[in-house]
């Protein structure tokens, strides 16, 4: 007989220990498998629902934003016609006259190239190097 170990209590009676668990037989072991199919497969069933679900509400909410983009690109459209017509002279007799004006400071301005003897290029290329 082993000697025990010092500080140690005798072995625990064999008889008394836990009863192991038996390992399941194949039929036992399939039949646990198909219902862990099944209750998968509902899963998988219940989430790609929901997935559809979310997926109509984040489609209803990208048009209702699209919808809401285009609203404010309008408006603000018409908020910059507005502010043109504010600032935009009173009577049609002065817009003829500032167009009249912007002609022949733009044909002096030509006459003055011309003279020159230089291109529009040229004059870019002076006007980038300042």
């Amino acid at each position: 007989m082993p000697r025990t170990k010092k500080n140690t209590t005798a072995p625990a009676d064999k008889s008394v220990s836990a009863a192991k668990k038996k390992y399941p037989s194949v039929e036992e072991r399939i039949k646990m498998s198909e219902e862990k199919i099944k209750a998968l497969t509902e899963l998988n069933n219940k989430r790609a629902a929901l997935i559809e679900k979310t997926e109509a509400i984040l489609n209803e909410r990208k048009e209702m934003y699209d919808k809401s983009v285009h609203a404010l690109i309008k408006e603000q459209e018409k908020y910059n016609k507005l502010v043109a017509r504010l600032n935009a002279p009173k009577d049609k007799a002065a817009i003829r006259e500032n167009e009249k004006m912007n002609r022949e400071k733009y044909k002096q301005l030509m006459q003055a190239l011309k003279n020159s003897g230089k291109t529009i290029d040229d004059l870019l290329e002076n006007i980038d190097n300042i």
